[in-house]
């Protein structure tokens, strides 16, 4: 969009984002889970993916698994099984699942270690619709308007994301407030119905050009 305003200003552009249908989210609001725990979804033979949790497992998660030996680490997604070759202590390997909404809405918190990477962050909008807590980089939070300790717990090095953590298990209040602003931002921001009604008065108003 930038680069066709650069060219021409006079040209109306609208950029269209990843947007969700929340109905279809609505019936995995009382999903069952087994208290606070983590968990990651993706595609894990993108290398910002690769990089991010294997940095999340070597430098992060021993120290959250030594102090709360009880919080288990729940990943899934393409290509899983090839990166989780050995066990760790407290992570459960889901493997690639046949639902992604239902395994979001099975677990508490989201982590987004990304540390590079541009794009969509799909999962984060779908994890924000069910109304999950994410604790992610700012990196992984890029480009989805999202507000450190309102949308989310910002965290960019291992003592942030165990103090994150930490502060999440202790506060059910911010986990309220959290998961309510997230849906809210969905509903403003991506939400399909809304987005729809936006994208059919820009056409109209072009089509007058």
């Amino acid at each position: 969009a930038e680069k066709i305003k650069a060219i021409n200003p006079d040209i109306p552009v609208y950029c269209s984002p990843f947007t969700v249908d929340i109905k279809e989210f609505e019936p995995y609001y009382n999903s069952p889970n087994n208290g606070f725990d983590l968990f990651h979804i993706g595609a894990m033979d993108w290398i910002p993916n690769i990089q991010g949790v294997s940095w999340f497992l070597k430098k992060i998660y021993p120290n959250i698994n030594a102090k709360f030996p009880e919080l288990k680490l729940h990943l899934a997604g393409k290509n899983i099984n090839n990166f989780l070759v050995e066990p760790n202590v407290g992570v459960v390997n889901h493997g690639e699942v046949s639902s992604a909404r239902q395994f979001m809405a099975n677990h508490k918190t989201l982590i987004v270690p990304l540390q590079a990477g541009s794009g969509q962050r799909v999962k984060i909008v779908e994890a924000m619709a069910l109304g999950k807590e994410i604790i992610s980089t700012k990196i992984g939070a890029s480009g989805l308007d999202m507000k450190p300790n309102y949308h989310y717990l910002e965290a960019n090095t291992p003592n942030e994301f165990k103090e994150a953590v930490q502060t999440l298990m202790s506060d059910a209040s911010l986990q309220i407030s959290l998961s309510a602003n997230c849906k809210d931002l969905v509903k403003k921001q991506f939400n399909t119905q809304t987005e729809v009604l936006k994208l059919g008065n820009y056409l109209e108003e072009i089509s007058y050009i």
